[in-house]
């Protein structure tokens, strides 16, 4: 039925966040994995809070997290199974990867540009802006090839926590 399917299609989505986080952040003690329904969300992986350091690594790995749930549904599903769902991850990924290079100057191949101390001084376009927006690009284009690698790499765990979620 499609309400088992959308059911599985979230317990693997959830499968990949967890297991990738675990795979990639550890020290990020993960408190619950659910496929239940709350609000607009379909299931959720909920976190333990933790302090973070916010290092070039930190931002990479959160991106990595936040594409894992869609990479699993395809994973699993095929192409035409990745859906509206996964909103929260998307909108969170892009940010995530724009504070890495604009806001806290991370990103090695852009360099230490702040453009929110750009914009105070009164410059608010120009080529180091459409490099910032190529870069932005590119380092979600990278999350999602070291991701997809992480996925196919650990399948089977990913497997085995979507079934152990419909199962529980």
């Amino acid at each position: 039925s499609t309400e088992s399917i959308e059911l599985e299609s979230v317990a693997y989505h959830e499968a990949g966040h967890a297991v990738v986080s675990l795979l990639l952040r550890p020290e990020f003690r993960i408190d619950k994995v659910t496929i239940e329904q709350n609000g607009s969300a379909a299931g959720c992986v909920s976190f333990v809070e933790r302090k973070s350091r916010y290092n070039q690594e930190f931002f990479l790995e959160h991106l990595c997290v936040a594409i894992s749930g869609q990479l699993a549904q395809i994973r699993q599903f095929g192409e035409n199974s990745a859906d509206a769902g996964a909103i929260s991850d998307f909108t969170n990924a892009p940010q995530l990867a724009w504070d890495y290079i604009s806001r806290f100057g991370l990103d090695p191949e852009f360099g230490p540009v702040i453009l929110d101390a750009l914009k105070e001084n009164g410059v608010h376009s120009g080529w180091l802006f459409d490099e910032s927006q190529r870069r932005l690009q590119s380092v979600l284009k990278e999350a999602q090839a070291k991701t997809a690698v992480i996925v196919d790499t650990h399948w089977e765990k990913i497997r085995s926590v979507a079934l152990l979620l419909l199962d529980k």
